[in-house]
């Protein structure tokens, strides 16, 4: 699924991320956050709460994926 989610203030500040769920190697499901090429894993509440309202949730859920991915996410 790939959002595009506003950034700061100006009416410009889009970027785009994908919200990737799959199966880990022990046939578990995983939830994968991505963002500029970036890669990170993310909990299965996180991904509900995006999903269901990715505007409303940027501020308190996602906004700390967006730094959490800048500051430790691997090349997708």
């Amino acid at each position: 699924m790939r959002l595009r989610v506003h950034i700061g203030l100006s009416a410009v500040n889009y970027t785009f991320v994908e919200l990737v769920p799959h199966t880990d190697a022990d046939h578990r499901p995983a939830f994968d956050y991505i963002e500029d090429g970036r890669r990170i894993a993310i909990t299965a509440a996180e991904y509900r709460n995006i999903r269901k309202n990715p505007n409303r949730f940027y501020c308190s859920t996602a906004l700390k994926l967006h730094l959490r991915c800048q500051r430790e996410g691997t090349p997708a």
